[in-house]
């Protein structure tokens, strides 16, 4: 009885979500009709735990209590493991600053990247031990400027058109800049769920860690593109705050990668330029420690780890924060 119920609840869920939802809208590029599916959605997933739970009160009153057995030490282990598993993943991600996607963190905007803007808990500590985790760069880049149809598509993936201009106007009378950012939807749902970071509109700069941009380079040259990139590293310990992004931008030169790809054969030509930080004259950056001539992350950690960006609303406003981020 229990299955049967619940698969019927779980049926009666997809149904409400599929009547009420707008990704077939926004997937074919029109606005019109388009329609809110959180409160179907979440009615119908509240409905669907109520079932679950009652049914399972109701078999296990109806049984005869079942006799009771120690447990054995693998079950013992199996339980510990299952228990820690689950911790490392609602916790020890942010705290350790390996992961933005998943970890269920509280919805509120929690910097993994560029400081704790936590009242009790540190995050990313890993990202503060440079010799202790070296398979992932510590470094955050600044991203000025990009002609790349790539990253501009799925970077910073601003999503605030989905918000209904009345409450954008909300937002904005009591302070805020109206502003949602959704990478989520470029990565798991499609690019045209996002607005594009398009140069005639004003480029949108935004910071993320150096391995989250050799991904995104990754994939642009997988598309065979000819672009150009403006960034800046900002060494650890960077600071997210505006005093500390500033002293930071003022330290750290702009670096300027040129790629263009040959119509004729196909090769791909890339330039990389800086300044000297002692002299101040334009050199070549250092193929080995540059991180957009690094190669890409390594497939098993390109599956396990991934960071969002964080945008840079003004230059008095928090990192990561004067905006909603959607997940």
């Amino acid at each position: 009885l229990v299955p049967t119920v619940a698969v019927a609840a779980a049926v009666a869920t997809v149904a409400a979500v599929a009547v009420a939802s707008p990704w077939p809208v926004v997937l074919a590029h029109a606005r019109v009709g388009a329609r809110d599916a959180l409160l179907p959605t979440y009615v119908a997933l509240t409905l669907f735990v109520v079932a679950c739970v009652a049914l399972k009160k109701a078999s296990s009153s109806a049984a005869a209590a079942p006799t009771r057995r120690r447990i054995t030490k693998l079950e013992s282990l199996v339980i510990g493991v299952v228990v820690a598993e689950g911790v490392l993943y609602a916790f020890g991600l942010t705290i350790l600053g390996l992961a933005d996607d998943f970890p269920p963190k509280p919805f509120s905007n929690i910097r993994v990247h560029g400081g704790s803007n936590h009242f009790l808990v540190p995050t990313n500590v890993l990202g503060h031990q440079n010799s202790f985790f070296s398979t992932i760069p510590t470094d955050v880049v600044l991203v000025e400027n990009s002609t790349s149809r790539r990253m501009n598509a799925i970077l910073p993936a601003e999503v605030s058109h989905h918000v209904a201009p009345r409450a954008r106007r909300i937002l904005r009378r009591v302070g805020h800049s109206g502003r949602v950012i959704g990478p989520p939807g470029a990565r798991n749902i499609a690019e045209s769920f996002v607005a594009p970071n398009n140069n005639d509109t004003g480029f949108v700069a935004y910071t993320l860690p150096a391995f989250e941009l050799r991904r995104a380079l990754a994939e642009a040259r997988a598309e065979n593109e000819s672009f150009v990139l403006e960034y800046r590293r900002l060494r650890p310990p960077y600071d997210a705050s505006p005093a500390g992004r500033r002293a930071a931008v003022e330290r750290s030169p702009v670096v300027r990668v040129v790629e263009v790809v040959g119509e004729l054969d196909g090769r791909r030509k890339t330039k990389c330029t800086t300044t000297d930080a002692t002299t101040g004259a334009p050199r070549r950056c250092d193929p080995r420690t540059e991180p957009a001539l690094l190669p890409p992350p390594s497939p098993l950690l390109a599956r396990l780890v991934m960071f969002w960006p964080n945008v840079i609303v003004d230059d008095a406003t928090d990192g990561h924060a004067g905006y909603c981020m959607f997940e």
